[in-house]
């Protein structure tokens, strides 16, 4: 697999658990009284992710745009599969997840923060549980 289709894949892959915490966080934001101090905390998170998630759609264009101009002029490292064909990026993932363990021991235990961290943590390990697995 060509570097170009392992960054549009680790790049899908980071949008797309952004856009789940995102909304995890979002809906725990709603379900607080508006006078919670957490309301505060997970507004604050909530801007953070969506910054990024803007970053990452921003990273995802150009780099399809590099692949449309690699298919264009025939460049034999051009993608040739749909992005999700491709294997995810075992190294990103463990980063993320420790990211995400860190993440978690520097929030308040019992918040809707840790919760959410907590969650994103036992989803990154399955993932990388998943991705590390030797094929059959």
């Amino acid at each position: 697999m060509s570097r170009t289709a392992r960054a549009i894949r680790s790049t899908s892959d980071d949008l797309l658990r952004d856009l789940e915490t995102l909304e995890a966080l979002e809906l725990e934001k709603r379900r607080l009284s508006p006078d919670s101090p957490e309301l505060v905390v997970l507004a604050a998170r909530v801007e953070e992710l969506a910054a990024r998630v803007l970053a990452s759609s921003h990273q995802q264009r150009a780099l399809s745009e590099r692949i449309e101009s690699m298919h264009a002029a025939g460049h034999p490292d051009a993608p040739d599969s749909a992005i999700e064909d491709g294997p995810p990026d075992i190294h990103a993932i463990l980063s993320r997840w420790r990211d995400a363990e860190r993440q978690l021991a520097a929030s308040t235990p019992g918040t809707a923060e840790a919760e959410v961290a907590a969650d994103l943590v036992a989803r990154l390990r399955d993932e990388y549980r998943e991705a590390s697995r030797k094929p059959d």
